[in-house]
């Protein structure tokens, strides 16, 4: 089942509830990584350089592409250096980087559930991401309205100067979107990241596996929308084999009764 037909399953569901559905009442903020998450560059794409093959992630991952995404050196800096390291021609570089400028794209599906789930609950939600100011302003050109309205704050590590996972760029983000560490969720593709965050009080969650079903816990309380469910489907709480037959008897019905004291 895809990550767009789940999130019907699951979000909808809290919307159609009562008041006292479970679905807080607070100021939860999610904070949600680009790429990984919206966007998934090829990083085991190889080049040449000479003899050997470099993949991408390499090059991403390099102390000089880590200074680039600060601001601390410019593109044509972060490219020599880069060259120099793994030997390659800086020609060749650029040519790399400007071909993902233009060919990368966000998925579609996976942005149509934080819209959904925006839409809904009315959370907040900001988008961080380790990335350059010149990787940035070419999606922000590209990209439509649509991807970048679903967001009210980005927070970037060019803007702030600093990378995930260190700590001042949580700490940074915390000042600005004024909101209690208890109250955020966190969401990376890179557990480093993720538990820095859970470090200072976060809920996290690294990877798309399963996303709907854990946003709508972190909205919602699980224990009420659990029992919500049971009376909404009160008289077919039917067994179901590991198959997925449905076998229509009441015994699965009376040990519910005899839990919930709940006709």
């Amino acid at each position: 089942m895809s990550l767009l037909h789940s999130i019907h399953f699951v979000i909808p569901h809290i919307h159609s509830m009562p008041a006292n559905n479970g679905v807080k009442c607070t100021k939860a903020s999610i904070l949600v990584d680009l790429g990984g998450i919206f966007v998934h560059p090829p990083v085991n794409h190889k080049f040449t350089a000479g003899k050997s093959t470099i993949e991408l992630g390499r090059v991403l991952l390099s102390g000089p592409w880590m200074d680039y995404e600060i601001g601390k050196i410019g593109e044509d800096e972060c490219f020599t250096q880069v060259a120099e390291i793994y030997g390659v021609e800086v020609a060749d570089l650029k040519t790399l980087v400007t071909d993902l400028r233009q060919s990368l794209t966000y998925d579609e599906k996976m942005l149509s559930v934080f819209k959904e789930l925006k839409r809904i609950t009315g959370v907040t939600i900001n988008l961080v991401s380790n990335i350059s100011e010149p990787e940035y302003q070419a999606i922000r050109r590209r990209w439509d309205d649509s991807f970048w309205s679903t967001f009210d704050g980005i927070f970037t590590s060019w803007s702030l100067g600093v990378r995930k996972p260190s700590l001042k760029f949580y700490q940074d983000v915390l000042r600005a979107i004024r909101t209690a560490p208890h109250e955020i969720l966190f969401i990376d593709d890179q557990p480093e990241n993720v538990l820095t965050a859970m470090s200072l009080g976060m809920h996290g969650i690294v990877g798309t596996d399963d996303l709907p079903r854990k946003l709508s816990n972190f909205i919602g309380d699980p224990i009420e929308r659990g029992l919500t469910f049971l009376e909404q489907n009160a008289g077919t709480h039917y067994s179901i084999t590991s198959e997925g037959d449905s076998i229509d008897e009441n015994y699965a019905q009376l040990l519910i009764l005899e839990a919930t004291k709940n006709e």
